[in-house]
């Protein structure tokens, strides 16, 4: 059973107006595996591309013709610069914020919300906007500086 070209499949089936629930019974399929074919996640039968290219009027080898992905480079979380981040560990905040990253630990250690973070693994990861909150919060100067 070979991987089809889904994109042009669906391309076909929106040309007509035609939704996947209403299709996929009529292929013999359920909604969920058309979906699947759509995406190039599901493997369709020789007898199943019969029928989808006798469908919608497509070449079947044209349909086995898988289309080119453009290879793209994995955006990474280091590859995001601190500046457009959403959040940060300890460390990258202290970066960010100009600050030694003890005083960072500090602000989380002392309990009472000073600077709000979250514990995952084994990094405390603090909101963009939590950081500049707790910037902006006059009692905290003297541990910033420490």
């Amino acid at each position: 059973m070979p991987k089809v070209n889904g994109p042009l499949i669906r391309e076909a089936r929106t040309a007509r107006h035609e939704r996947v629930e209403d299709v996929a019974p009529e292929l013999g399929i359920s909604p969920g595996t058309l979906r699947g074919i759509e995406n190039m996640r599901t493997y369709a039968a020789d007898e199943l591309i019969e029928k989808i290219a006798q469908r919608y009027g497509l070449d079947i080898e044209e349909l086995k013709t898988l289309p080119e992905v453009p290879e793209q480079s994995p955006t990474t979380l280091q590859s995001v610069p601190l500046s457009e981040r959403l959040s940060y560990t300890a460390e990258e905040a202290a970066v960010v914020v100009g600050v030694p990253y003890p005083a960072i630990l500090r602000a989380i250690d002392k309990g009472n919300g000073s600077l709000r973070a979250k514990k995952v693994g084994r990094s405390w990861i603090i909101e963009r906007s939590e950081l500049v909150r707790w910037l902006r919060t006059p009692d905290e100067q003297e541990l910033k500086s420490a």
